[in-house]
């Protein structure tokens, strides 16, 4: 009989907007190519229908169904009072027990449906914080064993001034079977703002189709680089470091591109900038567009570049990889923590303008350095960076908790 496992997770594809959390569908697909029984549980806010025909943003939620099966996954989407919006998160930080208990409360009797059905072995909870909550709640209801699996570090950090938050995070993991972090910084971090506890690191992984050995060969445009960057429009990311290094080049490399895709809270200042700038007929904001448009992004550009710092791991650089697509990244990113500088990728320094341009500059004006790059990238993701490598690891990890 395989393990069953309920899978939470509040950032997660639906019917109405499938780009988002696919990285989290893709774990959750790769651990049922495991022989592990999945089922997903993602809670949803409420909204009133009438609002979600006003608003695109709250239409994904006001508009979801119960229940939806996504690449072969079945999902349910309970409804909750807890929501991501800027007002509901000030409240969340000042009593977040209290608005967790609150959406509990909300949400248990459709929760209870779907384990009593489902009957799960474990409970794997993505996001200590909101899923790890309702796994101690499952927990103390029906001594089910839970994961808790933190993507980011940010609840840590807020843990060192928020006295309430740390005494949450503390009280879930007291009570998880396993904690994981996805990368070794991440786990540094973790476990000096929370010395009781013991982390254990899982990389993420990526699930993007591997590029044609044919595409390493990139075409020339028009005797410059075309550089893609992707990921949401706000400070950690830096995309205005990008844009002052790019701009640096530019005289010696006029006919390079820079292509940016996403949005966020930044989208205008961003776009303010790169209007001051003297290459700005030479950058293109994309805005937030398809993970099919994402790949022929990749596989149409000579270098993937983001160098935001802190970056808990970064699966958008494997799927760069996958590509073929030379990365530059920040020395600090979890994602890191694999690739060798000057083999798998060209490392840059945290928030250092001088580092990047010298990363671009070497990548612009050597081609065999690109394709060297590109080729082991390549060969590294393909070898042990891909989900179905990470969800072995978690296959085992859920043998020995279940013992």
């Amino acid at each position: 009989m395989p393990t069953k496992v309920l899978f939470l997770a509040t950032y997660f594809p639906r019917p109405a907007n499938l780009r988002m959390g696919t990285w989290s569908l893709a774990h959750a697909v790769a651990l049922k190519n495991q022989n592990i029984d999945v089922h997903v549980l993602s809670l949803t806010p409420w909204f009133p229908r009438t609002l979600g025909a006003f608003t695109t943003a709250v239409r994904q939620y006001s508009h979801c169904p119960p229940k939806a099966v996504i690449d072969n996954m079945h999902i349910d989407y309970p409804r909750w009072l807890c929501y991501p919006i800027k007002q509901c998160q000030r409240i969340m930080q000042m009593a977040p027990e209290l608005c967790l208990r609150i959406g509990w409360l909300s949400a248990r009797q459709q929760i209870a449906q779907t384990v009593r059905r489902f009957s799960p072995h474990l409970v794997l909870a993505n996001h200590s914080l909101v899923n790890g909550y309702v796994a101690l709640a499952i927990k103390s209801k029906l001594g089910i064993p839970y994961i808790t699996v933190d993507h980011e570090v940010g609840d840590f950090i807020a843990c060192k001034s928020n006295r309430r938050s740390k005494n949450l995070l503390e009280k879930i993991h007291n009570e998880a079977s396993a904690r994981i972090t996805v990368s070794n910084s991440m786990k540094s971090i973790a476990e000096e703002i929370l010395p009781n506890q013991s982390y254990r690191t899982i990389y993420n992984g990526a699930n993007f189709d591997e590029c044609n050995p044919k595409q390493l060969e990139r075409h020339s445009h028009n005797g410059g680089c075309r550089i893609f960057c992707c990921g949401n429009l706000y400070g950690r990311k830096d995309i205005p470091l990008l844009l002052q290094a790019f701009s640096r080049l530019y005289p010696e490399f006029p006919n390079s591109t820079l292509r940016i895709a996403g949005d966020g809270p930044e989208r205008k200042s961003i776009e303010n900038l790169i209007q001051s700038l003297p290459c700005k007929d030479r950058v293109e904001l994309l805005g937030s567009i398809s993970h099919t448009a994402v790949q022929a992004e990749m596989a149409a550009a000579d270098i993937f570049a983001l160098v935001g710092w802190a970056e808990p791991f970064g699966v958008v650089f494997l799927e760069a990889m996958a590509q073929g697509c030379p990365i530059v990244v920040s020395e600090d990113a979890g994602v890191s923590e694999i690739l060798t500088n000057g083999q798998t990728a060209l490392f840059t320094k945290p928030r250092d303008l001088e580092s990047v341009v010298m990363a671009l500059r070497n990548l612009f004006s050597n081609p065999n350095l690109r394709k060297s790059i590109a080729t082991k990238g390549r060969n590294l993701y393909s070898t042990s960076c891909t989900w179905n490598h990470r969800a072995s690891e978690y296959s085992k990890l859920f043998s020995e908790v279940l013992g």
